[in-house]
């Protein structure tokens, strides 16, 4: 089998290692996503710690979509010294917070997403995760020097409908954190 470029009919090129080199212009998948389906979102959240050394709910994210929602990254930053952040699947939304909305990264679409996200900033976020490490995916620590980290999931981590995805924070009272999250939906093919 011989893969060839439709514009030219030139055969895929391989490398000494038999390799194939591809060159050309290229698309991330959150990109095609945006640009052809118009479903990928920005959520952004941020807090303003009110107590030391205490954990504080940042962002709930609950899946509300029969589709997949693929996770490609978040980022955390902080003007805090010594500040951890942690990712967890499967808590659940006690009580407070504020509703918030998810860009859509494709200014011309008017899709929305179906998503339940509420932000700890305004008001107190109180969740309940699972104890111990159950449902801790990720644990971030932010510093001076240190203070803004992206974990890239490589769109790999999926939420199905109901799922929830928490994200909790501590440090010193009056440290900011803020954390900003890509994200699509694709649909589930069953067969």
């Amino acid at each position: 089998m011989f893969i060839k470029d439709p514009r030219t009919g030139n055969a895929q090129r391989i490398t000494d290692q038999g390799r194939a080199m591809v060159e050309g212009p290229m698309i991330s998948r959150l990109g095609h996503i945006s640009d052809i389906i118009q479903s990928a979102y920005s959520i952004y959240g941020r807090i303003n710690l009110t107590l030391t050394a205490t954990d504080q709910y940042l962002l709930f994210i609950q899946n509300d979509s029969d589709d997949q929602l693929h996770i490609s990254n978040l980022t955390t930053s902080t003007n805090g010294s010594a500040v951890k952040v942690e990712g967890h699947l499967n808590g659940t939304r006690t009580s407070g917070g504020v509703v918030r909305t998810p860009l859509n990264m494709n200014r011309y679409s008017g899709n929305i997403a179906a998503l339940t996200i509420y932000d700890g900033g305004a008001a107190d976020l109180v969740c309940a995760v699972p104890a111990g490490q159950a449902g801790e995916l990720i644990d971030m620590r932010l510093s001076t020097g240190f203070s803004t980290y992206t974990h890239d999931f490589k769109d790999a981590l999926i939420l199905k409908k109901n799922d929830t995805f928490i994200v909790m924070t501590s440090g010193t009272s009056g440290d900011v954190v803020r954390c900003a999250m890509q994200c699509y939906f694709e649909s589930v093919e069953r067969e």
